[in-house]
């Protein structure tokens, strides 16, 4: 993953809400699954298994994400766990037809989530963070994202 989009999830990260941040982790995950697909073609094969040990941290992310008092709470915990078991044998094995069925699994459930939490409108998770307006300025090539940095007690707070 590259340095700009770690910086773009960080900073959506940073706005988001409880909905929102499922919503990343599955891009996130997504990406992981696309990069340990590349990286096992072009047979770097170190670099596939940190592929896929982001991807199991993501589902792990996605366990954890659960609501308990949700009635899908055992369908997707069923699915997660069977996501982690695949991508342990694809990683065991370097095998890419693993990796395409969680791949989809995830696609799906990441389509039929961002769906059903189009309207939610919670309280961003993470507190005494930065506000960033994006798109008031535009600079000669691009666009300049301004940070708002005025609250001197913003950061995490013990």
């Amino acid at each position: 993953m590259t340095n700009e989009m770690k910086q773009d999830f960080t900073r959506r990260i940073t706005q988001a809400d409880s909905a929102q941040m499922v919503v990343i982790i599955y891009e996130i995950l997504n990406y992981y699954l696309g990069e340990a697909g590349d990286h096992l073609e072009e047979k770097r094969i170190d670099e596939f298994h940190e592929s896929i040990r982001h991807a199991t941290g993501c589902l792990r992310e996605l366990i954890a994400s659960i609501n308990p008092e949700s009635s899908l709470k055992g369908n997707l915990l069923s699915l997660y766990v069977y996501c982690t078991k695949v991508l342990a044998s694809a990683d065991l094995h370097h095998r890419k037809e693993e990796l395409d069925v969680v791949k989809d699994i995830v696609n799906r459930l990441y389509e039929a989530y961002r769906e059903s939490v189009k309207d939610f409108k919670g309280d961003p998770v993470m507190k005494n963070t930065e506000t960033v307006y994006a798109g008031l300025t535009y600079g000669k090539e691009d666009l300049i994202v301004n940070i708002n940095s005025a609250d001197p007690n913003r950061g995490f707070k013990a």
